[in-house]
């Protein structure tokens, strides 16, 4: 579980940007359109919902842009980021829709980064309910358990069925090493 000092080492990875001058576009809108791309690219949509306050949805986001994993990850997955869940003047930011597409892909609310992978004709191949969990489906959100680790590259497994192990490995030992950061 991670624990609630966690959250002052990431306080700066939680500030909120800039609002956008134009109203965000409607979640349904941006998932056809990575759906489209993703059949082109012969890939899966990696969906992930998230919010400006959410300091692991930030933690998620630099994991992501590593040289390890950012190549790899963009060779095998169209990308979609949809904001849900924002707060009092930001909820304007949230993406018209995310919250309801979230919950039919079995997200919950309060608990991000939420991820879904999906293939180009919008079936979900897998999440990041955990299901390998006693008991099974929470969240593993931004991994940071030995068992969130195993599980987040279990749904890449099961996204990008392509993936070799000499790709994962590298990103598996990072995601490790940053998850030494968040003591227990």
């Amino acid at each position: 579980m991670k624990s609630a000092g966690t959250f002052a080492l990431l306080a700066a990875l939680a500030m909120p940007a800039a609002a956008a001058a134009k109203p965000p576009l409607p979640a349904r809108a941006l998932l056809g359109q990575a759906e489209l791309q993703a059949a082109r690219r012969h890939q899966n949509v990696f969906l992930i919902f998230g919010a400006s306050w959410c300091a692991w949805c930030k933690m998620l986001e630099v994991y992501l842009q590593q040289p390890q994993v950012e190549p790899v990850m963009q060779k095998q997955f169209t990308f979609l980021r949809l904001s849900v869940e924002e707060r009092g003047a930001l909820a304007r930011r949230d993406n018209p829709g995310a919250g309801t597409l979230m919950k039919q892909l079995g997200g919950t609310d309060g608990s991000l980064p939420y991820m879904a992978i999906l293939t180009p004709q919008g079936k979900l191949v897998v999440n990041s309910l955990d299901a390998a969990a006693k008991p099974p489906g929470g969240n593993i959100g931004y991994p940071v358990q030995p068992n969130e680790i195993a599980w987040f590259f279990t749904m890449l497994r099961q996204g990008a069925p392509r993936l070799q192990p000499a790709e994962l490995k590298p990103m598996r030992r990072l995601m490790q090493s940053m998850a030494k950061m968040f003591p227990n």
